[in-house]
């Protein structure tokens, strides 16, 4: 009758004198045991891998942005550059020295991975308009300009950003205005110049 000593030094080709021999055929059974368990914890990461919900690389904006009165933002008057998506701010970047002869800011809007729920609430999908504004001297400002919508992954969109003036500066000026236009309106008896 076979005993599990003469199956390990058969299977190993050994004597049993060897002490060697006697620990390495020790060691086979267990060896092969971790060959499956292994390979079953890395098939296990890697498919938890696959589902993670990473962000994609962001969408980039970059240009020069100016003040409501048409000032470059770099120096002592620096600002901040911030893209909101679905009302949360998602990126910010602080004005400041040039990158480029042209280029005082680059805004990296992260992307979202395109599924149902977005991993992110503050991250944008491909398609979507951010907000951007402009925020300089203790007061945030809108921008004059369209911003283009958010392309695919690493896509690179050159905008020139101007702050718009303040509302009430603005809403001063238009009142002014119709203030001079119905004084010149009385002053021609109510006619219209031809």
């Amino acid at each position: 009758m076979k005993t599990l000593s003469d199956a390990r030094l058969v299977r190993t080709g050994a004597d049993a004198t060897s002490p060697s021999a006697h620990s390495a055929s020790c060691l086979m059974p267990r060896a092969s045991c971790l060959m499956p368990v292994a390979s079953c914890l890395l098939l296990l990461f890697s498919c938890a891998a696959a589902f993670a919900r990473l962000s994609e690389p962001a969408n980039i904006y970059y240009g020069e942005a100016r003040g409501a009165q048409g000032e470059v933002l770099t120096g002592e008057f620096k600002g901040v550059v911030t893209a909101y998506v679905n009302g949360r701010e998602c990126a910010r970047a602080t004005t400041g020295g040039y990158r480029a002869p042209d280029v005082n800011y680059v805004l990296r809007v992260p992307l979202d991975d395109g599924w149902e729920t977005r991993y992110a609430p503050y991250a944008a999908r491909v398609g979507e308009t951010p907000e951007l504004r402009i925020a300089y001297g203790g007061n945030e400002f809108a921008i004059e300009q369209a911003v283009p919508p958010v392309g695919p992954r690493t896509t690179l969109q050159r905008v020139d950003l101007q702050a718009m003036p303040e509302p009430a500066a603005a809403a001063a000026l238009v009142i002014a205005l119709l203030g001079a236009a119905r004084r010149a309106l009385k002053r021609d008896g109510g006619h219209a110049a031809p």
